[in-house]
């Protein structure tokens, strides 16, 4: 089990610190998509307030590949500065983020 723990100030500032973290734990990060053992991951930020994560099947992000739900960090207004609590545990192959600000606001998020 792997652990680490950041600051971000940004949607674009979280999405680099997991790419980084799971990169870090064996994921291979290509053309935006994270892999490890057959599982597919895309992380997108589609707007200032939000951090998206997609799976696909086979890494193919189009039709009926992909997975019908996502998961998602989603602010109306993005904190100024948030401690993520990242790890990376294997057998199965896992990443969990837990995202803490205002004290007592968390989100979590994995993969």
């Amino acid at each position: 089990m792997a652990f680490k723990s950041v600051v971000v100030n940004s949607a674009v500032d979280l999405k680099a610190a997991i790419e980084t973290f799971a990169q870090s734990n064996g994921w291979t990060l290509s053309s935006g998509v994270l892999s490890k053992n057959g599982c597919y991951t895309m992380l997108t930020v589609p707007s200032t307030r939000e951090l998206r994560i997609q799976n696909a099947k086979n890494g193919d992000f189009t039709g009926v590949n992909i997975a019908i739900r996502y998961s998602r960090i989603y602010n109306t207004v993005w904190p100024s500065s948030a401690t993520v609590y990242m790890v990376a545990f294997s057998n199965p192959d896992i990443v969990w983020i837990t995202m803490n600000f205002d004290v007592v606001k968390f989100m979590h998020l994995g993969f």
